[in-house]
C-alpha cells in the first residue's frame, strides 16, 4: 500500500486497534489523517473498506481527514456529508479548526458549504475551537456576514 500505510504494521492484538474497527478500517482512518489519498482509495477499492464506518466516537473518515485532497475526495466523490456530527456534536469543520488546518477550513466552508454555526453538544461553534489567528481572521468575517 502507498505512502504512510507502508510503515504501519499489523497489530498483534485487538487492543492495539481503535474502537473495535477492522485492521483495514484503522488503516483507512490513518491514511485520511496523514493525507494518503492513494492509500485511502486503494483500501476502499481493494479491501472494500466501508466508507460509512465510524470509530467508537461516531467519527467518520471525514472527521479524521486532515488534508484537503482527502476531504475533497470524501465529500465530492464519496458523497459524505461535511455537516455530520460525531458523538460530541463535532463536525469536520470543528476538527479542522481544532487542528489549525486553514486550508481544510476554507475548503469546507467555500466548497462543501459546511455550516459555520453548527454547535457541538455543549453549544460551541467551530470558531471557538481554535486559537489559530489565520483561521480566526478568515472565518470570523464570514460568520458576521450571515448575522
Amino acid at each position: 500500500v502507498h505512502g504512510c500505510l507502508q510503515i504501519v504494521k499489523k497489530p498483534q492484538n485487538s487492543k492495539e486497534m481503535s474502537a473495535d474497527l477492522s485492521y483495514d478500517a484503522n488503516l483507512f482512518f490513518i491514511a485520511g489523517t496523514k493525507g494518503d489519498l492513494e492509500g485511502a482509495k486503494k483500501l476502499v477499492e481493494e479491501k472494500k473498506v466501508n466508507l460509512k464506518v465510524t470509530d467508537g466516537l461516531d467519527r467518520s473518515a471525514l472527521h479524521h481527514a486532515g488534508h484537503v485532497d482527502i476531504i475533497k475526495w470524501l465529500a465530492i466523490e464519496c458523497k459524505m456529508d461535511p455537516n455530520t456530527p460525531d458523538i460530541s456534536g463535532f463536525t469536520p469543520l470543528h476538527w479542522a479548526c481544532m487542528r489549525g488546518r486553514l486550508d481544510v477550513v476554507k475548503w469546507l466552508v467555500t466548497e462543501a458549504k459546511a455550516d459555520l454555526y453548527c454547535k457541538d453538544k455543549q453549544g460551541r461553534a467551530p470558531l471557538e475551537f481554535t486559537d489559530d489567528l489565520d483561521i480566526i481572521e478568515w472565518l470570523a468575517p464570514r460568520m458576521n456576514k450571515n448575522d
